[in-house]
């Protein structure tokens, strides 16, 4: 099964349902955070409706705290969430109100971060031989 995600009446993608559920759940758990509503509406019959104008201005706030705030682990957390909906916006064919960002843009900033922590780096493979 999947949750299929609407604007305006017009499907603009299916999520397998462990995701939809995910991005949907985390949309009301940061809507409670922070006291702002994200667009993203309740799930009525494996259907969600987002109201695209309130999703930019969201994502937007959001973008806004990461930037402001010194919280790698929130950066982090939110960097999967934001992408998605960014990529839920440019599906629907919503025009970005902060031009130029990318998709994944916090979370390659989360990314850069963690390489620089040596406890979080992959293991090097041993050599053998010479």
């Amino acid at each position: 099964m999947a949750l299929i995600f609407k604007v305006g009446g017009n499907t603009i993608s299916e999520q397998v349902r462990p995701f939809g559920l995910l991005f949907v759940r985390q949309s009301k758990d940061v809507e409670r955070l922070f006291e702002f509503s994200s667009g993203v509406g309740d799930i009525v019959s494996d259907e969600v409706t987002i109201d695209t104008e309130i999703l930019w201005s969201f994502i937007a706030r959001l973008l806004q705290i990461i930037d402001g705030s010194n919280n790698r682990t929130m950066a982090t957390l939110l960097g999967g969430y934001i992408a998605m909906a960014i990529n839920l916006l440019r599906l629907a064919g919503a025009k970005s109100e902060f031009p130029g960002i990318e998709i994944a843009s916090p979370i390659r900033v989360a990314l850069a971060e963690l390489e620089g922590s040596p406890n979080l780096r992959p293991p090097r493979p041993k050599r053998s031989g010479l």
